[in-house]
C-alpha cells in the first residue's frame, strides 16, 4: 500500500488539477504609436455601435495597439483556461449516442465499440492546433522543444492538452503578436473552398481530407483558439440559441434594434449593443408602449434596417 501511495504522489501534481485555476501573468508595458481596429472585426467584444449616415447603425471594433483589444485578448485567455476541462468532458462523449452519420464502429476480438466520429475528429483537432502554436511560441521564446517522436507515442492526451494550453496562457501576448509563418492545416475535402488561394498541399482521398501549408500569424492563433472553444461547447450543448426581437432597446442612449432573447437567460430580453437587461414585465410593458406609437410603415423600415445590420 505504501508503494501505491508513492505512485499517486508522483503521478499527480497540484498544477494538473482543474480546481487550481491559474492567474493571468503580468502584462507588458502598453505600446505607443497609432492604434488599429481589433483583429476580430465585427466579432470584437469591445465594439461600439452608433448611428451613421441615413440613421443607419454602424459598428466599429475597438481600437488597440495590439492585434486584439483588451476584452478579446482576455476572451482568448479564458478559452485557453477552459479548454483542458472541456477536452476531458468532450472525451467522455466519445462513446455517447449520436446521429447515425456520426457513429463509427470499431471491431476486434471483443464486442463492437461505437464511437462518435465528429467528437473523435474534434479531439484530434485540439491536439493539432494547440501543438502547432505551442511549438511556435517555444521557438519564439527560446523554450525547450518537446521530443516529437516521444510526444506522438504518449497516450495521456488530456495532460498534453493541459500542458500546451498552460504554455500558451503564460505566453499569450507573445502568441498573439507572432508574425505570419508557414503552418500545416487539414481541411475536409467537402470544404475545399476554405483553403486560402495560392496554398499548396496534398490530399488523402481515403481519409477525406487535404493537408495544406498556409501562412498563419498570431491573429489567426486567437481566432482558432476561440473557434475551438466555441465548437467544443457547442458539441457539449453549452451554447445558447438567440432570437432577434422586433423592438428597439428602450434605453434612450441606445435605441437600436439589437434586442435578443437568449435561451436559458433569466431575462426576457437583452440588448446586444449596450447590454440593457429587461425582465418579462419590463419587456411586455415596453412592447405595448412601442406598438402604440409605431405605425406599420415605420415598423417595415425598422425591420429593413435590422436586416442590413445583420
Amino acid at each position: 500500500m505504501a508503494e501505491r501511495g508513492n505512485y499517486w504522489a508522483m503521478s499527480f501534481r497540484e498544477h494538473d488539477s482543474f480546481r487550481g485555476r491559474s492567474r493571468q501573468p503580468a502584462r507588458p508595458a502598453p505600446r505607443s504609436g497609432p492604434q488599429r481596429e481589433c483583429a476580430r472585426g465585427s466579432w470584437c467584444l469591445g465594439k461600439t455601435t452608433a448611428l451613421g449616415e441615413d440613421d443607419q447603425p454602424v459598428t466599429t471594433p475597438a481600437l488597440t495597439h495590439d492585434p486584439y483589444c483588451e476584452k478579446c485578448r482576455n476572451a482568448v485567455w479564458r478559452a485557453l483556461d477552459d479548454i483542458p476541462e472541456l477536452w476531458v468532458r468532450l472525451h467522455q462523449e466519445l462513446g455517447a449516442k449520436g446521429q447515425a452519420s456520426e457513429r463509427v464502429t470499431i471491431k476486434g476480438n471483443s464486442a463492437p465499440i461505437p464511437l462518435r466520429a465528429d467528437v473523435d475528429a474534434l479531439l484530434r483537432e485540439h491536439l493539432d492546433i494547440l501543438a502547432s502554436w505551442d511549438e511556435r511560441v517555444r521557438i519564439d521564446a527560446s523554450l525547450v522543444l518537446p521530443d516529437t517522436q516521444a510526444t506522438r507515442l504518449r497516450p495521456d492526451h488530456g495532460r498534453m492538452v493541459a500542458a500546451m494550453a498552460r504554455t500558451l496562457r503564460e505566453h499569450l501576448d507573445r502568441l498573439l503578436t507572432l508574425p505570419a509563418d508557414a503552418m500545416s492545416r487539414s481541411y475536409s475535402l467537402h470544404d475545399l473552398a476554405k483553403i486560402p488561394e495560392g496554398c499548396h498541399g496534398r490530399t488523402n482521398r481515403i481519409g477525406g481530407y487535404a493537408e495544406v501549408t498556409v501562412e498563419l500569424s498570431g491573429e489567426d492563433a486567437g481566432g482558432e483558439i476561440l473557434q475551438l472553444h466555441y465548437r467544443t461547447r457547442s458539441v457539449l450543448g453549452e451554447t445558447r440559441m438567440t432570437e432577434r426581437l422586433d423592438v428597439p432597446c428602450p434605453d434612450p442612449a441606445c435605441d437600436l434594434l439589437m434586442l435578443e432573447r437568449r435561451q436559458g437567460s433569466a431575462y426576457e430580453a437583452e440588448c446586444r449593443a449596450c447590454g440593457r437587461l429587461l425582465s418579462r414585465a419590463e419587456y411586455e410593458a415596453w412592447v405595448k408602449l412601442y406598438a402604440a406609437t409605431m405605425g406599420t410603415a415605420d415598423l417595415d423600415r425598422a425591420r429593413a434596417a435590422r436586416t442590413a445590420v445583420a
